[in-house]
C-alpha cells in the first residue's frame, strides 16, 4: 500500500484546503477488502474500495497521511508510510 499522491512534503497552495489523495494497493484488493484514510491518526470517512480520495476543508498547518487496507471486520493487512502534507489557508489576525 503506497501513497501516490501527494508526495512526501507537499505544499497545498493558498486556498479552501482542498486536495486529492491516491494510493497504489498491491496486489489489487479482493472481496472483502477496503482501504481506510487516515488524517493525523483519524479515519476520514468510511472505508473504501476506491483508491482516491477528494479532500475538502482541510485546516491549515501539517499532516501525517496514511492508508490503511482492511477486512471488512476491521483487521489492517497493510499500511502504507505516513506522507506529511503542508497545508496553507488564510488566518484572521
Amino acid at each position: 500500500t503506497t501513497i501516490t499522491s501527494p508526495s512526501e512534503g507537499t505544499t497545498v497552495p493558498m486556498g479552501p484546503g482542498d486536495f486529492v489523495v491516491a494510493a497504489r494497493l498491491s496486489p489489487p484488493m479482493e472481496a472483502g477488502e477496503f482501504a481506510l484514510l487516515e488524517i493525523d491518526g483519524a479515519a476520514i470517512g468510511e472505508p473504501q474500495k476506491d483508491n482516491i480520495w477528494q479532500l475538502r476543508n482541510i485546516n491549515r498547518g501539517e499532516h501525517q497521511i496514511t492508508i490503511k487496507r482492511q477486512t471488512a471486520a476491521g483487521k489492517v493487512l497493510d499500511v502504507s508510510a505516513s506522507v506529511a502534507v503542508y497545508v496553507l489557508r488564510p488566518s484572521i489576525r
